[in-house]
């Protein structure tokens, strides 16, 4: 359960109800209950320990994340009482919640510099405005935008004519007051 809404990054209630017919052997396809939105999650090459562990979970239910005691899917209250006892047995802080665990895999896919777009192909997002609390402002990404211009620049040859002039990395010269065209 953990993996679905770490890694996939999926809601809680969307994992608990993730049928089996939705894994194919190599990604699993969420349709989510919040918004019908379909979400793909290729498993491989990033994911393989997942990929083992769905391989590897026998199919006694017509969904993959079942209640070991029961062996049946988990009720909202079950699934949130499992996490609980997993949370505490692990010394983690009572605040915890198994929603907490999309939040958690959605901050790092942002710290890795995930764009936009590939947040929303993998939260479901519809609403680009909803990425941005995923990405948040820090000095890596600081160090990491201004490395990626020094780059751009280092690469471009410009040569407007006339002007005043600096110099780029590798010798490109950037004229000031050259118009920019689109």
């Amino acid at each position: 359960m953990g993996a679905a809404l770490y890694e996939l990054c999926q809601r809680a209630g969307d994992a608990r109800t993730l049928p089996w017919s939705r894994y194919n052997g190599q990604e699993v396809q969420v349709k989510q209950g919040k918004t019908s939105t379909l979400v793909w999650a290729p498993l491989l090459p990033d994911l393989p320990e997942l990929k083992v562990m769905l391989d590897d979970t026998p199919r006694i239910a017509t969904v993959i994340v079942i209640d070991e005691k029961t062996k049946r899917p988990y009720t909202i209250y079950n699934l949130s009482k499992a996490f609980n006892e997993i949370r505490d047995a692990a010394g983690l802080p009572a605040e915890y919640q198994a929603r907490d665990m999309r939040r958690a895999g959605m901050d790092e896919t942002g710290d890795a510099d995930a764009t936009d777009d590939e947040l929303r192909s993998l939260s479901g997002h519809k609403d680009r405005n909803v990425v941005h609390v995923y990405v948040k402002p820090n000095r890596r990404k600081a160090a990491n935008a201004l490395a990626k211009r020094r780059a751009h620049l280092a690469n471009r040859s410009c040569d407007f004519g006339g002007g005043d002039r600096i110099s780029a990395p590798g010798g490109a010269e950037i004229h000031l007051d050259s118009p920019v065209s689109p």
